[in-house]
């Protein structure tokens, strides 16, 4: 009994808070107020307490509902109402605009054992950097894509190697059984070993060693 009276007060609780919310549609910041009292008594549980507060509230909504109606006394006081008790948001300030500060190109003079120097990378590639200081992140983004791309050329060449060992394999288990095909499997290797010369890592390496990534300018 008492679980289906509380049931059924949430049930009519919710039911008066949307009516509110829709009949408020044309009056500026009742919504809030409304919303506000909602939850300021949320976790009310004096039974005669919240009987009041659904009472008040409908009497609220037949108010509403009259001044939606078009009965101006009615939207007169309500708006009354919204000036003496309703908190206005107060309006956001303008920032005020910043001083533009003009920062001076500073040129620093590098010291003694701040020479320029080639570094080469573990891949082959080279680079020039000056010593103590710090490696541009550009620099560092250039030599990670050209690590990943040479990474992607070995991946896919071992790949066609494992394809090529294959091949020779069946060559000679097909040889053993004595039903291998007149061109002995060559079509394939010849395939195989024409999309390997595109991913001939020593080539690349070697070009690698040749090139130089620019970044500092000296």
């Amino acid at each position: 009994m008492y679980k289906h009276l509380v049931q059924e007060t949430r049930l009519k609780t919710l039911e008066l808070y949307k009516s509110l919310l829709r009949s408020s549609k044309n009056y500026d910041h009742l919504g809030d107020a409304i919303r506000q009292q909602f939850k300021s008594n949320k976790h009310m549980k004096s039974r005669g307490k919240t009987l009041a507060l659904l009472t008040e509230a409908e009497q609220t909504l037949g108010y509403l509902d009259k001044g939606n109606n078009g009965d101006q006394e009615i939207v007169s006081k309500v708006n009354a109402y919204i000036q003496k008790y309703v908190k206005l948001p107060k309006p956001l300030p303008t920032p005020l605009p910043k001083a533009l500060h003009k920062q001076s190109n500073k040129i620093v003079e590098r010291k003694p054992y701040q020479v320029a120097i080639a570094t080469q990378h573990a891949m082959g590639f080279q680079f020039k950097r000056v010593r103590g200081w710090r490696q541009p992140v550009k620099t560092s983004m250039m030599i990670k894509n050209k690590v990943k791309a040479t990474q992607a050329r070995i991946d896919k060449f071992q790949l066609y190697r494992a394809q090529l060992d294959m091949i020779r394999g069946e060559r000679l288990f097909l040889q053993y059984l004595k039903c291998l095909p007149p061109d002995n499997l060559n079509g394939y290797e010849d395939n195989i070993k024409m999309a390997m010369t595109a991913y001939n890592i020593k080539d690349a390496l070697r070009k690698a060693d040749s090139s130089v990534i620019p970044d500092v300018e000296l």
